[in-house]
């Protein structure tokens, strides 16, 4: 769980998997496509917490569980900051105390934007409380929407895109009088060494236009064409793949997209995870590869179609793709 939303931010491995912006909780692709790497985020209706709310808390049962646990402790007396003097760091007119360790070569973020980041958060006494890093997986969010803590919202916004640095959050930025959790207590000040990951950028509104002639096509009726052909790892069956997406009806009607939540999905390839075109799709492709995709409704969601009717029966599908990582299964 990360405690960096506006209360507590739940955030197990994927928890923004394919919950679709557009479609809500009737995207085809997370309950039909992707259903077996979908977490359980919950309903806060039934009491349970999205941690997609402003008020969201930790559970009793979570909250037992961090009082089990006994927190990492640095091993070295803690530098507040980080062993540099603290004139060194830049005060704002709300009280955050920041520096940049490391100047990034991307752009600076603009408000609404979708930004993803690496996190360690730290109480004074060194107490390591969450870390992004820990599950291997940047935290996305929406940049000045109150989505996080005041102190990220506003902290984040001095970092380029590759840069990094520290950010010392009083508590009328963070929880306050409130806490969070069993280990963030009321009028904590806490410390966050963080680095913005990328900018993610929203996802184009239509599939972009490629010549009949220049698709290749699979024996089953797959069709293809490479944007970028990537460099890195292969994909093969058995193998942990992080992909971007965006989806289309063949009318051009958008029903899904990653780039939507500026979080990847992750599939194991040759498992059935997505659907049958998808992972006939993507094979051969490579890391830092791009790629469209046009999948007839057999290799998709054939006569039954998907969502509740968002995705019509005898429906053939478009993506867009682009292969993030790979790495072999464990």
């Amino acid at each position: 769980m990360s405690y960096i939303g506006k209360k507590v931010f739940f955030l197990l491995p994927l928890i923004l998997l394919i919950v679709s912006a557009a479609c809500g909780p009737a995207t085809p692709t997370a309950e039909d496509a992707l259903d077996s790497s979908r977490p359980d985020i919950g309903d806060p209706e039934d009491g349970e917490d999205s941690g997609l709310s402003e008020d969201s808390g930790l559970s009793e049962e979570d909250a037992a569980e961090d009082n089990d646990q006994e927190a990492p402790i640095l091993e070295v007396p803690f530098e507040i900051y980080g062993g540099v003097d603290a004139e060194e760091f830049e005060t704002t007119d709300s009280g955050l105390q920041y520096i940049v360790y490391e100047e990034g070569n991307g752009q600076f973020p603009e408000p609404d934007q979708m930004v993803s980041v690496h996190y360690t958060g730290y109480l004074t006494d060194g107490t390591i409380f969450d870390s992004s890093r820990d599950r291997g997986q940047p935290f996305s969010f929406p940049l000045g929407q109150g989505s996080v803590i005041a102190g990220w919202d506003e902290g984040i916004g001095f970092l380029s895109v590759g840069g990094n640095g520290r950010l010392i959050i009083p508590p009328e930025l963070a929880y306050g009088d409130s806490g969070a959790g069993a280990l963030i207590q009321p009028g904590d000040t806490l410390i966050f060494d963080v680095e913005l990951v990328e900018i993610v950028l929203p996802p184009p509104e239509a599939p972009r236009t490629v010549d009949d002639d220049d698709y290749i096509v699979t024996e089953s009726g797959v069709k293809y064409f490479d944007f970028e052909e990537g460099s890195g790892a292969m994909v093969e069956d058995g193998d942990i793949v992080t992909v971007h997406f965006t989806g289309w009806l063949e009318g051009g009607e958008m029903f899904d997209s990653s780039l939507l939540r500026g979080q990847p999905i992750v599939v194991i390839m040759g498992e059935g995870q997505v659907i049958p075109g998808w992972e006939e799709g993507m094979r051969n492709m490579k890391v830092g590869g791009s790629r469209q995709m046009i999948i007839p409704p057999d290799l998709a969601f054939g006569e039954e179609g998907a969502g509740g009717g968002i995705i019509p029966p005898n429906s053939t599908l478009i993506f867009e793709v682009e292969v993030v990582d790979v790495a072999p299964s464990q």
